[in-house]
């Protein structure tokens, strides 16, 4: 090899080492990933931040880290940034989260929805942060439903969530990543206007407090027997309550209003997801409604009449706990295997759930309209 040969390719290798690829404007990738200490114009500084953190949403979406890998995530977001500021991560990122939200909300998705998802990841400043997202597009929107106000409500106090931190940045990613990947669900609620769903009248919450009472007492006996006579028994009575109010309707003259038609979200935890899935169908259907899992974020979709839906929920929370309980009392078995064969739904739950007899109430009314006749 020549001598200048060698010369340039010398000076070409201290080059490389000591001032990288160029970045915008003049400004220089060195070897460590870091950006150089030529001076950024404010539009590029804000591209690179955000052509970062859009780059890191998505290898988190696909790769979905626990919390400790977003922390290593989010230290290196902030290695990377340097020497441009940190606040420029937070900037970009809480834009991001903000549209984010508003467009969950437009998918379907209500702040207690939203609550309970984010509630069932293990990264725990997820809540405070959403609290405070659905707080900010709260304020940015006008009209919201008083349903959508008492769901927020409902999630706790706001408080502001700083995303200049290691952990706020963390934070900030995975609710990002979580959120943007969420599908279209069927509205629960209304996020604009008043249209939110009449509850029922103090009667149905009244007659409710028996039912209360008997599975009350089926979750806190040892015994599967009784438990599931006091659980058949408050179906008895959901049933007949209902028959009461389908002739009482009949017995009315029609409003304008017509038939009242609600949904409500029933959240299920692993394991044994699906099992219980079906067991909030095998209810929903005994009692004129009807249900869909939707089995990645964990939850069924009921749609009826809201009196009915207050009693399936109160009725499938009863159930499952009995179920835990009856699980616990029998201990875990395995196979040779050694795979797992408890029982996911023992025969302590009610079976047979009595749905309303619809040929009696056409009977029934039709008797009722003859009489007045």
């Amino acid at each position: 090899m020549g001598r200048n040969s060698k010369q340039r390719r010398d000076a070409k290798r201290r080059k490389d080492a000591g001032g990288g690829r160029r970045g915008p404007r003049g400004s220089t990738f060195g070897p460590a990933g870091g950006v150089g200490q030529s001076e950024w114009s404010g539009a590029d500084a804000l591209a690179f931040a955000d052509l970062l953190v859009v780059a890191e949403v998505r290898r988190i979406a696909t790769s979905a880290p626990k919390a400790p890998d977003l922390l290593e995530r989010a230290e290196f977001l902030r290695r990377r940034i340097a020497p441009l500021p940190v606040s420029l991560l937070a900037e970009v990122l809480r834009g991001l989260l903000a549209r984010v939200v508003t467009k969950v909300a437009e998918l379907g998705w209500s702040p207690e929805d939203l609550g309970e998802l984010v509630s069932r990841q293990t990264y725990e400043p997820d809540l405070p942060l959403l609290v405070d997202l659905l707080t900010e597009d709260a304020v940015r929107t006008r009209g919201l439903s008083p349903a959508w106000r008492a769901q927020l409500e409902g999630l706790g106090a706001r408080g502001r969530v700083s995303l200049d931190t290691a952990g706020g940045l963390a934070s900030g990613l995975g609710l990002a990543a979580l959120l943007g990947a969420l599908p279209e669900v069927p509205p629960t609620i209304p996020r604009l206007g008043s249209g939110l769903a009449a509850a029922g009248p103090d009667g149905d919450h009244k007659k409710l407090a028996t039912v209360r009472a008997l599975l009350a007492k089926a979750e806190s006996t040892q015994y599967d027997a009784e438990a599931e006579a006091l659980s058949a028994k408050a179906q008895e009575l959901i049933s007949r309550y209902a028959l009461d109010r389908l002739l009482q309707a009949d017995s009315q003259p029609m409003s304008g209003d017509g038939d009242r038609v609600a949904a409500r979200r029933i959240w299920l935890d692993a394991p044994y997801l699906l099992a219980k899935a079906a067991l909030v169908n095998e209810v929903a259907m005994a009692n004129r409604c009807r249900s869909v899992v939707m089995e990645r974020p964990g939850f069924c979709t009921v749609v009826g009449d809201p009196p009915d839906l207050e009693a399936i929920e109160l009725l499938v929370t009863s159930l499952l706990a009995q179920g835990t309980a009856a699980m616990v009392r029998h201990g875990r078995h395995v196979d040779s295997r050694g795979v797992s064969r408890t029982a996911v739904l023992p025969a302590v739950l009610p079976v047979l759930l009595r749905r309303p007899d619809r040929s009696a109430v056409a009977r029934s009314g039709a008797a009722r309209r003859e009489r007045q006749r």
